[in-house]
């Protein structure tokens, strides 16, 4: 866990200046996908003193119109990283068995979107994470994209 600390650390040192600017550029509110696809806004949570993740995603259309939410919950103690790779994980596995094909997947997680769109590695966290990866193999077209947290709230919720 100490190792996995570290690389993401002296990842966010390197990656600190683009991060500013990327935050700067992005939207602060909740934009519709591109016609013809959906949009799965996708968070997690940790309470560490009852041992309980909870994963959830909501769905919305080309309009911007509420199409499905899920919400689950595991009991298991886990690192924040690793919850938010799950939550993503069943997001994935559940939009993929409701055979949408073209979808936009946006997380506040940047740790995880930047392991699902670079390289892993041999953690528990890269595990999830390459399951992500295979899930994403089922989809026509997909994007894992991050959002500031104030864009993903209606995942909080």
């Amino acid at each position: 866990m100490a190792l996995n600390m570290l690389t993401d650390w002296r990842r966010a040192q390197e990656d600190d200046g683009k991060r500013k600017v990327q935050h700067n550029l992005r939207s602060q509110s909740w934009q519709k996908p591109n016609d013809g696809w959906v949009k799965v806004n996708v968070d997690a949570t940790c309470n560490q003193r009852d041992a309980i993740v909870g994963l959830r995603c909501v769905i919305r259309d080309e309009d911007g119109q509420f199409l499905r939410a899920r919400s689950s919950s595991v009991t298991r103690t886990m690192q924040p990283r690793e919850a938010e790779a799950l939550s993503m994980k069943e997001a994935f596995s559940w939009t993929q068995q409701w055979r949408v094909s073209k979808c936009v997947f946006e997380s506040d997680a940047q740790n995880l979107v930047d392991a699902i769109n670079g390289h892993g590695g041999r953690s528990y966290f890269d595990t999830i994470v390459d399951d992500c990866k295979e899930l994403l193999k089922h989809f026509t077209e997909v994007l894992v994209v991050y959002v500031p947290r104030s864009v993903n709230t209606d995942t909080h919720l």
